[in-house]
């Protein structure tokens, strides 16, 4: 049976701009560009908000720090404060300190303590303690960070999700750079579940990166020892060295994910060069490409290239869905899409927040 959205799109084409006034009402519509902050080279992950214990929004950005800022009700960010930085030389996350987004404010205590993972990564042996991304020498992993003042500052509380061990080293015992990583994750709640979508290679990948899932109860409120990937159709492997398998339909950089409520399905947005991608799921687990809703008309990355002095093509990336009302796990008929731009000619180190509204026919 063919989707709720995709019926709703079938026969129209997706507008790349907001329609004019004479335009059906059965399209995907996607509003003008909103440039919110930059230029920085903070821009390095999905942007997230939150509503602290006065109801304001708060958002945040990171690289080798955590960026928390205040968000002003044109979409605008300000008051830009460190929370978080990397560890020391050595450590799990010396290379980056990237927050998944969604956070989880324990019922116990809703308006202080809170629980959110981070995408952690580490300096390679052969890099000397040096944080080398280009040549991608970086091991990541996922850990969970705690707060006990909503927000204002945060606790390290230890990995919760590493590679398959297998994959972590060659035959001859050294660091594996092709197969070493599990990270860029994003946390959905579901019933009495926590999940973490996160890319990693697998046995079956012949190395490349899948998005795969793990799951925690809600009860054990995501510590190590709990988690559990997705392996061969159940969550049975342990999230500490086991083994995963990648999800059906879903690229392994659509980490944008959101419960929408007005189509009652799971929601996720991939944005690459080429454009913006719409996917939806109803079990979190299968995933179905609905359209393209923006294209761009580029193919050329600039992803991992080094930047001289003329800098680089434009780049795009890190697609988030974020609700009209500042939430990042759910959404509606009308969402903001947030993402990374990094104009022509300039480095990685002069990236762009922007958003777009987008609104479901």
């Amino acid at each position: 049976m063919r989707s709720l959205l995709a019926a709703l799109l079938a026969g129209s084409l997706v507008l790349l701009l907001a329609p004019g006034p004479t335009e059906a009402a059965t399209t995907v519509t996607v509003g003008t560009p909103q440039k919110i902050y930059g230029p920085s080279g903070y821009v390095d992950s999905l942007y997230a908000t939150v509503r602290n214990h006065k109801g304001q929004l708060q958002g945040y950005l990171s690289n080798t720090k955590v960026m928390w800022f205040d968000q002003r009700a044109n979409g605008t960010l300000k008051n830009g404060r460190v929370v978080m930085a990397g560890g020391k030389r050595g450590s799990v996350d010396q290379c980056g300190v990237h927050p998944v987004g969604t956070i989880y404010k324990d019922p116990a205590a809703p308006r202080s303590h809170w629980i959110t993972f981070y995408h952690a990564e580490r300096s390679a042996p052969v890099d000397r303690g040096r944080c080398n991304h280009w040549d991608q020498h970086t091991r990541w992993s996922i850990v969970r960070m705690e707060s006990f003042n909503g927000g204002r500052s945060w606790l390290k509380r230890g990995q919760v999700i590493t590679q398959d061990s297998a994959l972590m080293r060659t035959a001859a015992g050294n660091w594996s750079y092709k197969t070493d990583d599990a990270g860029s994750p994003r946390l959905v709640i579901d019933g009495s579940f926590m999940y973490l979508y996160f890319r990693a290679a697998n046995r079956a990948s012949g190395g490349e990166r899948a998005m795969t899932i793990a799951r925690a109860s809600l009860r054990s409120k995501g510590k190590a020892g709990d988690w559990k990937k997705f392996f061969n159709g159940a969550f049975t492997e342990p999230g500490l060295g086991g083994q995963s398998s990648g999800l059906a339909g879903l690229p392994d950089q659509a980490r944008g994910i959101s419960f929408n409520t007005y189509l009652n399905r799971w929601v996720a947005v991939h944005v690459n060069i080429t454009g913006a991608y719409l996917y939806e799921s109803t079990d979190l687990l299968n995933w179905t490409l609905v359209e393209q809703i923006v294209s761009t008309g580029l193919t050329e990355s600039a992803w991992h290239k080094p930047c001289g002095r003329r800098g680089l093509p434009v780049a795009y990336g890190y697609g988030a869905i974020v609700g009209l009302d500042g939430s990042s796990s759910t959404s509606s008929k009308s969402f903001w899409l947030y993402y990374m731009k990094k104009p022509a000619g300039k480095c990685f180190t002069d990236r762009y927040l922007f958003r777009r509204r987008v609104t479901l026919p």
